[in-house]
Order: structure tokens, then C-alpha cells, then sequence
């Protein structure tokens, strides 16, 4: 899973690996829950070695209610919390500054942890080292 930006990329990278983020927003629902995935801090770049996310809960989200042409979109305080620090309408700023093609229409949460490489191998089923 890619964590990459300027500023606030760097900051939730930062935050996944302190456990401070344990919530993130996608566009794609191509994650499933109980996989585990890499931590990379840029596209193309291999993943932090010794860590990986697994996802504990997937959301397909959509706004509330619509204004004329626009999406009114409201996130939980929980949530904003856990999706890097941020206030419910800090949280949306961020990431539509993160995805500027986004349409405002569904976008997909997903809860995760992160596990270290020999919590991973006896979570898999291998031999913790």
C-alpha cells in the first residue's frame, strides 16, 4: 500500500509505522480484508522491510446527501482521528488535496494494523524466528 506525496503522504507514512494511522481512504476497493499488504513510501519503491498492513475492515463509503451538483461528504471524529490525526473537515481538505481527479462520488475506508515481519510469519503460519 502506497503512502507517497508531498507533506501530508510523508506525514501518513510516518504515522503508519508509529501506529498513529490506523485508518486509510482509498478510491479503489481492490484491498481485501485479512490480506496483507507492503508498506511502500513511494510507487515503484520496494516496501519497509520487516512490516506489512493487514486490513481488518473494508468500507465503501458515499456522501451523505447531495447540494445541487455537489457531495456533502461527513466522516466521524473516530475516524478523521485515525485517518492521521485530523478534524472531520481537515480530513476531507487532505484528501482531496491527495486526489485531485477524485469525482466526490464513493471512496472505499480501510482499517488496518500494522504487523512486524515475525509477528507476520507466525500470523501466516511459519515458523517465528
Amino acid at each position: 500500500m502506497i503512502f507517497s506525496g508531498e507533506y501530508e503522504g510523508k506525514k501518513h507514512f510516518d504515522m503508519v509505522l508509529d501506529g498513529s494511522k490506523t485508518r486509510t481512504t482509498r478510491l479503489s476497493g481492490k484491498y481485501q480484508v485479512g490480506k496483507d499488504y507492503a508498506i511502500q513510501p513511494k510507487r515503484a519503491k520496494k516496501g519497509i522491510e520487516g512490516y506489512r498492513i493487514l486490513i481488518d475492515k473494508k468500507t465503501k463509503e458515499a456522501p451523505d446527501f447531495w447540494v445541487g451538483d455537489y457531495p456533502d461528504w461527513s466522516i466521524s471524529y473516530k475516524d478523521a482521528k485515525s485517518e492521521g490525526g485530523y478534524m472531520p473537515e481537515e480530513f476531507e481538505e487532505a484528501f482531496k488535496k491527495l486526489n485531485p481527479k477524485w469525482d466526490g462520488r464513493e471512496r472505499w475506508a480501510y482499517e488496518f494494523h500494522v504487523m512486524e515481519l515475525s509477528e507476520f510469519y507466525t500470523w501466516k503460519g511459519g515458523l517465528k524466528k
